[in-house]
């Protein structure tokens, strides 16, 4: 649609199109408010925001089945692996659970479950160069970061990334963090997923920000009680932004129903039959004051809609509005 194609009209008969408009903003007030996956598929101030919670869990329906309770303790089970990949797994736990990063009983099951999984990935993201050391602090960077317990500044629950460099006494390794997560995001590989067709919903939003771990059950308790709280804050928000779009609304359907309309006084100035920047023909209106003109373009079609739509309202008698 370009900026000169209306949309197609409420009713094709002019005289029906009011009360086809009242009917349908009187059904929309009892319409259940925008999903948080429509939200991010829209335009308004609250997209971006549901976008990026979305994200976080990787989809909307993750974030709806979202829960806060915690994960049980669970042992390292190397089942499944081959024996040179079972090994360095176990080294790699051997060596996280004994660096000084005051782990409780669920962080250590989720870096359980994060090592068998990068232990098992079909590009083998775990067989570098680097040393032991250093791929078991980009794991527990990898764990912590995700839950939300690294950042920039030292506060209650969260730590700066450099505490976990020196808990295994080795310098940055997010780099190699990051690389895991990539894997993370990728379980078949890197192959198969540079050969899979583009999902048209995956591209349609914007991008946003990409957590280190968007898996929920990567995802410690504490952090998925924070995404609930959100979860919680922006269908909140967009309740109260769609009461407060209602509330703009020029026309408010009332509790008695009738309606009431918020008019804006104007004078026609003229009106002539101009082509747009395509060529197509199109009528201008001129409104208002001189110093505060507005002008309208419309379509032909919609001319002589408009036209119809004048000469209806002016043969019939005065309805009364509040």
């Amino acid at each position: 649609m370009d900026h000169f194609t209306s949309s197609d009209p409420p009713h094709a008969d002019v005289r029906k199109a009011p009360a086809q408009d009242l009917l349908a903003l009187a059904n929309f007030e009892h319409e259940a408010p925008l999903s948080i996956a429509d939200t991010a598929h829209g335009d308004s101030w609250l997209s971006y925001g549901a976008r990026s919670l979305i994200a976080s869990v990787r989809t909307a329906e993750a974030l709806e089945r979202l829960h806060a309770e915690p994960h049980p303790a669970e042992p390292l089970d190397l089942t499944g692996l081959e024996p040179a990949d079972a090994a360095l797994a176990a080294r790699l736990v051997e060596l996280i659970v004994g660096a000084d990063l005051r782990l409780d009983d669920e962080m250590t099951t989720i870096v359980h479950r994060l090592v068998v999984r990068l232990a098992g990935h079909p590009d083998r993201p775990l067989q570098r160069k680097a040393k032991d050391i250093r791929i078991a602090a980009a794991i527990a960077w990898l764990a912590l970061s995700g839950s939300g317990m690294i950042g920039r500044r030292q506060s209650r629950g969260v730590r700066k990334a450099s505490f976990v460099w020196d808990a295994f006494g080795t310098s940055s390794a997010s780099d190699l963090g990051q690389t895991l997560s990539y894997a993370l995001r990728h379980p078949e590989g890197r192959r198969a997923a540079d050969s899979r067709p583009h999902d048209p919903e995956s591209v349609r939003l914007p991008t946003v920000p990409l957590p280190p771990l968007d898996d929920p059950t990567l995802l410690h308790s504490r952090h998925r009680a924070s995404l609930l709280e959100q979860r919680h804050d922006l269908k909140r928000r967009i309740r109260e932004e769609r009461r407060s779009c209602m509330e703009r609304h020029p026309v408010q359907i009332l509790p008695s129903g009738n309606a009431r309309f918020a008019t804006s006084p104007t004078t026609v100035r003229w009106a002539i039959r101009s082509p747009d920047e395509n060529g197509r023909s199109t009528v201008m209106i001129a409104t208002g004051d001189l110093d505060s003109m507005k002008l309208t373009s419309i379509s032909v079609t919609d001319a002589h809609r408009l036209i119809a739509a004048l000469e209806c309202a002016l043969n019939e008698p005065l309805a009364s509005v509040s």
